[in-house]
């Protein structure tokens, strides 16, 4: 008889859990569902999301994460942490590892995105440490290609080549034509800052990755490899190639602040095919940017332009 009762008396205690215990908001599982394939959806529905809808601490965790990357999936510069923090501390507190893997991760894209390259790898570091106890491979793959790219624009080649070797493996692994093909292209621009005897190497493994890229039809990774064989092309005196891909890499891309930096490669590509017309006019769009390296490339593409038109004082 006491038996029965106490079986009686678990069974109850684990339906009170049952109903009890919180599950994520709906509407943020149905933005999560949209990341992947429609992130401006996602960010559209996102957005309407009101404050007061988010009844729990696992809501507003989830929702400031889903924010985080769903703004970075959209090329949203990010400069304001306090969002991902929520998330970051939430997941810390309860040792959700998947999603700590995912926290970390995005906070050191903030911090990508600040230039602040120091505490953007400490946090990439800590994101790989939760996302291999995961067994998060797609997700260690992005990471290692964000660490890959910051030793890039510090000149560290020999640094990011490792690293991205690794990357690729991951990328294949995992069946990620996306991030194969970005990796494929930065190792290519890594053989295109080598010098001539490497553009044959820079060129094969480019255009794999801008066929990769035309085959799943993304946008912006059209963009970002024939921006990439744009630049080749320039500096093997290929000119029409190079005019070629500029326009591919102007007419796709998403991301306005790579769009200037597009602009500015397709007006030195018609600069160095004498189109003196249409260069000033793509270079003149550029000049809208506000990285500083793109306007001081414009001008002196301008400068030279005005010289060879008779106007050195202009």
């Amino acid at each position: 008889m006491k038996s029965n009762t106490l079986a009686i008396l678990i069974l109850a205690y684990c339906i009170l859990v049952a109903c009890t215990r919180t599950s994520p908001n709906a509407q943020l599982v149905q933005a999560d569902s949209l990341m992947q394939k429609f992130p401006d959806s996602a960010l559209r529905f996102l957005q309407k999301i009101r404050p007061e809808e988010l009844n729990s601490l696992e809501d507003r965790a989830y929702h400031a994460l889903l924010l985080t990357e769903v703004k970075d999936k959209n090329f949203i510069q990010q400069t304001e942490d306090s969002q991902i923090r929520i998330a970051v501390q939430y997941y810390d507190s309860i040792k959700d590892i998947p999603m700590q893997a995912k926290s970390y991760y995005y906070l050191g894209c903030i911090w990508r995105d600040k230039d602040k390259h120091p505490e953007a790898l400490k946090e990439f570091f800590k994101a790989i440490t939760y996302s291999k106890k995961a067994n998060d491979n797609k997700l260690t793959g992005y990471i290692y290609n964000n660490i890959a790219n910051i030793y890039l624009s510090q000149r560290l080649h020999e640094q990011a080549d490792s690293i991205y070797q690794i990357t690729e493996k991951l990328a294949i692994q995992e069946k990620d034509s996306n991030l194969w093909a970005d990796v494929l292209s930065q190792q290519g621009m890594i053989d295109i800052n080598r010098g001539k005897k490497y553009y044959d190497e820079a060129e094969q493994k480019i255009l794999t990755a801008f066929k990769i890229s035309c085959h799943i039809a993304q946008k912006s990774m059209i963009a970002k490899t024939a921006y990439s064989l744009s630049l080749l092309y320039g500096r093997m005196n290929m000119g029409e190639k190079a005019v070629e891909y500029a326009k591919l890499s102007v007419n796709n891309q998403e991301n306005i602040n790579m769009q200037y930096r597009a602009c500015l490669v397709l007006g030195d590509a018609y600069y160095k095919t004498a189109q003196y017309d249409s260069a000033l006019i793509y270079l003149n769009k550029g000049l809208y940017s506000k990285d500083h390296s793109t306007k001081a490339g414009i001008y002196m593409r301008l400068a030279d332009i005005a010289q060879k038109q008779g106007l050195l004082e202009k």
